[in-house]
């Protein structure tokens, strides 16, 4: 008898978190892919609670643990003196995995807060530079940074967006270009099936094949 194995699915980010009512981190993508989707809103929108506390949980785990002390310093910048029972919660739940040092930096902070203006010592994990001021600074750092990376990179950061369509147009021709890249044709295919286009998978499958290329595995 044939062995049949369950097959293992891993979801885009946008996807995964949307869909979601949980703050524990996702079981259905990889953590760095959810750590970057949910650093790009905290990026945009500092005031993201929810995103700022799935990062803190994201962190508090193996292999992203080294980015605790920079998502929780992103937390207390965010509020100040505000959300003292937020700030206080997180810390008790990362607690265990902060070094001594670091907790009692955060606890001697919980009842003023951080100020942004206040001199602290660069943390991985860390977006809200305190020498960043206001969110449309933060903007712009973003659309610097998507800019000096690639193709997908770019796409990703479309979908953090919620510009779908635009993705689409843009993994689309970046396929078309090179149909022999695996990861542009796997993300395509993601969003084909989020939005179940199976006229677009057909059309670009075509596509392909007038060009001379095969068509991507998986697809057909």
């Amino acid at each position: 008898m044939q062995d049949i194995r369950p097959v293992e699915f891993s979801f885009d980010p946008a996807f995964a978190i949307a869909s979601s009512s949980w703050l524990a981190p996702s079981t259905s993508c990889p953590p760095l892919d959810a750590w970057r989707h949910l650093t790009a809103a905290v990026s945009r929108n500092p005031k993201d609670l929810e995103s700022h506390t799935r990062r803190v949980l994201l962190a508090a785990q193996v292999p992203l643990s080294d980015r605790l002390f920079g998502a929780l310093l992103d937390v207390f910048l965010a509020l100040g003196p505000n959300g003292r029972h937020l700030r206080e919660q997180l810390l008790d739940r990362a607690a265990s995995h902060l070094d001594p040092d670091d907790q009692l930096f955060f606890r001697h902070c919980l009842v003023e807060g951080l100020r942004p203006d206040a001199q602290l010592p660069s943390a991985p994990g860390s977006v809200l530079d305190p020498a960043i001021i206001g969110v449309s600074r933060l903007v712009e750092k973003q659309r610097i940074a998507v800019a000096e990376v690639g193709v997908l990179e770019q796409a990703i950061s479309l979908l953090d967006d919620g510009d779908l369509d635009g993705a689409k147009q843009l993994l689309e021709g970046a396929l078309l270009s090179n149909p022999t890249d695996v990861a542009i044709a796997n993300e395509l295919l993601l969003i084909y099936k989020h939005s179940r286009d199976d006229t677009a998978v057909a059309a670009m499958v075509a596509r392909l094949q007038e060009q001379g290329a095969a068509a991507p595995e998986g697809w057909v």
